[in-house]
């Protein structure tokens, strides 16, 4: 395992989940090669006290309350879509979490987290024939917080999908 600096730390790639979010947001699209370079390059970003995983930083917009995604959210997915088939990442494995704000009933933001990863998974294989057993799906609900706020506090930068190398 390696330590990292906290520049090395900010690395990690949210993938806003609001359709709300500013122009500036909604264009800050990350290239593939970028994607690629983060996902499997040897920096590691800290998941939990002592275990590190690769990660990357994305925008993918959904509708506000759903999982249906926006244009903007499509072709930052196309971008990520074509990092997972670089070569380097033939036979990894990737965590697709989902997650919401703190706003709404606990069970309902977790089904949408969950619905969400899922509809990410579900564009990587059919757009890209990313072979479904490399993706893990999981929803993550109000839990992991990129911004810690109170309860019922709307934050769109909370509202994303985190990508993540389980292969390093």
């Amino acid at each position: 395992m390696r330590l990292l600096t906290f520049a090395s730390a900010v690395t990690l790639i949210h993938v806003a989940t609001y359709v709300g979010a500013t122009t500036a947001v909604a264009q800050n699209i990350m290239d593939a090669n970028s994607i690629a370079n983060g996902l499997y390059a040897p920096t590691l970003v800290p998941r939990g006290i002592k275990h590190f995983e690769a990660a990357v930083s994305l925008n993918v917009l959904f509708a506000v309350g759903s999982a249906d995604l926006t244009a903007a959210g499509r072709a930052q997915l196309d971008q990520l879509g074509v990092a997972l088939k670089d070569p380097r990442g033939t036979g990894r494995h990737f965590r697709i979490e989902g997650h919401t704000d703190t706003t709404g009933d606990d069970q309902l933001n977790m089904r949408l987290s969950e619905r969400r990863a899922t509809t990410v998974v579900r564009y990587l294989v059919a757009r890209y024939e990313i072979n479904r057993g490399q993706l893990v799906p999981v929803g993550m609900g109000k839990h992991g917080l990129a911004v810690p706020t109170p309860d019922q506090t709307p934050e769109p930068r909370n509202r994303r999908v985190v990508v993540i190398n389980l292969d390093g």
